[in-house]
């Protein structure tokens, strides 16, 4: 069965059926698959603040920036919050929802969908749908494992110490050198200026050759926490 397939190929769609879906424009199996429910929204596109768009509903990744704070507006009450990512910030605008002060937590990231308008020379979003992705960025791997144990998996690892790397003005800034940057945006974070040791964790093979499974740069000797993923990307 392709996607070019004639509906009625699929099992319990007869003659009837096929000419009801047929009124809807479904003739084929592509075509069912690609009928969405009308109030159906594709966030799957990203868009970075900068690029935002005054005609088009938007869906952004942004951090928090702080608290809320809430002023009145004749009879309405207002709370403005601000976000940001890592090529501009924005202000988000709720009406008569006070609660929206303490709703989102500063420092997290979120996914948000709205449509930007500008006032007063100053960009936002009014009541944006917005979706907590903490849990979806947290690493559900213990990354640090790879520089303690022998074993990952059922592979064996051995842990290289490269030495040092220097970082004058604390901003790392790093990314994949096979792929564009036009495609994916580096990784940007800041840390306190200074030289940190540097460690790779890498996988022996006989018949590839030492392959890199990752790279520590070891800024604090604290025990870790929590483990997140490039949230930009």
């Amino acid at each position: 069965m392709e996607r070019t397939s004639p509906i009625t190929e699929l099992k319990n769609v007869g003659e009837q059926r096929a000419k009801k879906l047929n009124r809807m424009g479904i003739e084929t199996i592509g075509d069912l698959l690609e009928h969405y429910p009308r109030d159906y929204k594709d966030r799957s596109r990203l868009t970075k603040i900068a690029d935002l768009s005054e005609t088009d509903e938007n869906t952004f990744l942004a951090r928090v920036k702080g608290e809320g704070q809430t002023g009145r507006r004749g009879r309405l009450t207002f709370t403005r919050l601000q976000v940001f990512d890592d090529t501009d910030e924005i202000t988000l605008l709720w009406y008569n929802q006070p609660y929206m002060k303490t709703a989102l937590k500063s420092g997290e990231v979120y996914l948000f969908t709205g449509r930007m308008q500008k006032k007063y020379n100053r960009r936002e979003i009014v009541s944006p749908e917005y979706e907590s992705i903490k849990d979806k960025l947290a690493c559900k791997t213990d990354l640090d494992a790879h520089f303690t144990e022998k074993v990952i998996g059922n592979r064996e690892v051995d842990v290289l110490d490269i030495g040092a790397v220097h970082f004058p003005s604390g901003t790392i800034f790093a990314c994949d050198p096979l792929v564009e940057l036009e495609d994916t945006p580096p990784f940007i974070q800041t840390i306190p200026a200074g030289t940190y040791p540097v460690k790779i964790c890498v996988v022996p093979s006989e018949k590839y050759g030492d392959r890199y499974a990752c790279v520590k740069v070891e800024v604090s000797r604290e025990m870790l926490c929590d483990w997140s993923t490039v949230w930009q990307q």
